[in-house]
């Protein structure tokens, strides 16, 4: 066994319950892909992948701006205007396009190189020692290990991608609108009061999602419990 392969492997001295040991368990897996021969090439790619999810941003913030305007257009009757903003469309729409095809690109590459890596290492680690020859001498149902190993590598891969970029993308799309919400929201006074809330329209964002994620939860938890 290689000496990246075994850094990265976690030590056994004892069982712990899972809840607790995965999240160490995941972090010296995912530690050692980052940190591989190719570590260069891997974060090249992951670097790859943020800025390509900051185009995205960038361009959903565009789409607004360019609302914005068609609406003024569309109020003004400015035709030569409204011509212009179709262009803007044609030329937003071919970059969305664009960008998102080589995000996609790029975020499947990251996924799939990951995922043939942390193969290699457990597939080395479960046929040293005679692991996989032990295996059926164990007490328990053991059906199938091949199929079981590769769909938590999927899950460890793929998934921890997906679900870090979405993170990435709520978390850019969020600054950015609070941003726009900040500059065209302006100040309101409060009821009965002289007191002036600048940026009402941001507090007014933040607690329809609340009162949203309060009553999503309160009418999905039977659901759950059922």
């Amino acid at each position: 066994m290689s000496s990246t392969h075994a850094a990265a492997l976690p030590k056994q001295p004892h069982r712990r319950p899972p809840h607790r040991d995965g999240g160490r368990r995941f972090l010296l897996l995912a530690g050692g892909y980052w940190n591989c021969e190719r570590k260069w090439q891997v974060r090249a790619t992951v670097l790859a992948l943020i800025l390509l999810t900051m185009a995205q941003v960038g361009l959903a913030i565009w789409v607004s701006y360019w609302n914005r305007d068609l609406f003024d257009a569309l109020e003004d009757r400015a035709l030569s205007e409204l011509l212009q903003l179709v262009g803007v469309f044609v030329l937003i729409f071919a970059l969305t396009m664009g960008v998102t095809a080589l995000h996609m690109h790029v975020k499947r590459r990251l996924q799939l190189d990951w995922r043939r890596w942390l193969t290699d290492l457990l597939l080395e680690h479960w046929l040293a020692h005679g692991h996989l020859y032990r295996l059926q001498f164990t007490a328990g149902e053991h059906d199938n290990p091949d199929g079981r190993i590769a769909e938590d590598i999927r899950i460890a891969t793929d998934v921890a991608v997906s679900l870090a970029h979405s993170l990435l993308f709520a978390l850019l799309i969020l600054g950015s609108f609070i941003d726009i919400l900040l500059s065209v929201s302006g100040s309101a006074p409060l009821p009965g009061t002289s007191i002036a809330v600048h940026g009402y329209m941001v507090l007014a964002a933040f607690l329809y999602a609340g009162v949203g994620a309060a009553l999503g939860l309160m009418l999905g938890r039977p659901l759950i419990r059922a």
